[in-house]
């Protein structure tokens, strides 16, 4: 749900935090589980995100299972040492957290502000122009901080190996492909100095920060041996204000 440069604002705001990442590949984890392949509505993706996110069929990004994923693959690397393969695991499993906080802190709100717009135009039409300014802010950021390290990683990756066998090799590599294709060769007329009504700069930094902070809080948690006691998601041992819904406005406020 939240955007690929967000997940990556958010992976490094948590590597500067965690020393003996292998960031390159804690980077590439945190983009993995969107490698489903879209059809042209982007409705559904192949693998489906029931397999991608661990959700189960008809449930929204709210109910993702990563504990689901943690137990799959990062319980039983529990003290091992940060290498490749687990910062790649950590990066997965960091971009499921956040595609939950992203529901609780962005979207829900922004549902209620434009539930008359929803009811009047449809859900779809109203995701389209949401997601104009979240990904418009992608866009801006790239070009404001042509050097980000973590966008220079994902340029030169040459991808040869995964972690994870839910989702094949040459699904995460064609998604890498199309997200350093969607940045570098952005369309034509994509106006990026503007209004952002849904959700501006500010609120997108409100985010990122949140979801590192809310990440690394469950990171110690889970290394210090937390019981998981049939939990789905790690999000449940938040507090409520850490899952709070941001107030309006949260984009610019346009007369």
């Amino acid at each position: 749900m939240a955007t690929w440069i967000c997940h990556l604002r958010v992976s490094e705001r948590i590597a500067a935090a965690v020393p003996g990442l292998d960031k390159t590949a804690f980077h590439t984890g945190s983009l993995a589980p969107d490698s489903g392949i879209p059809n042209d509505t982007w409705t559904e993706f192949n693998p489906p995100k029931e397999v991608t996110h661990f959700l189960v069929k008809g449930e929204g990004n709210e109910t993702i299972h990563d504990l689901d994923f943690y137990r799959a693959y990062l319980e039983k690397r529990f003290g091992g040492l940060l290498d490749a393969e687990s910062s790649f695991l950590w990066g997965y499993f960091f971009h499921l957290v956040t595609d939950i906080l992203w529901v609780d802190l962005v979207w829900t709100p922004t549902k209620l502000m434009y539930a008359d717009m929803i009811a009047e135009i449809g859900k779809l039409a109203v995701v389209d122009r949401v997601k104009r300014d979240w990904y418009d802010l992608d866009h801006r950021f790239l070009r404001d901080h042509p050097s980000w390290e973590p966008w220079q990683r994902i340029l030169s990756l040459e991808l040869t190996g995964i972690p994870i066998s839910h989702i094949p090799l040459s699904a995460v590599t064609a998604q890498l492909d199309l997200i350093r294709t969607y940045y570098t060769d952005p369309e034509p007329g994509r106006v990026l100095e503007r209004p952002f009504p849904y959700l501006n700069e500010a609120t997108m930094q409100r985010a990122v920060t949140d979801c590192a902070a809310a990440c690394l809080k469950l990171y110690l948690r889970l290394q210090a041996g937390a019981r998981l006691d049939g939990a789905f998601s790690a999000t449940s041992w938040l507090s409520a204000a850490e899952r709070q819904a941001y107030s309006a406005p949260l984009g610019d406020i346009v007369v």
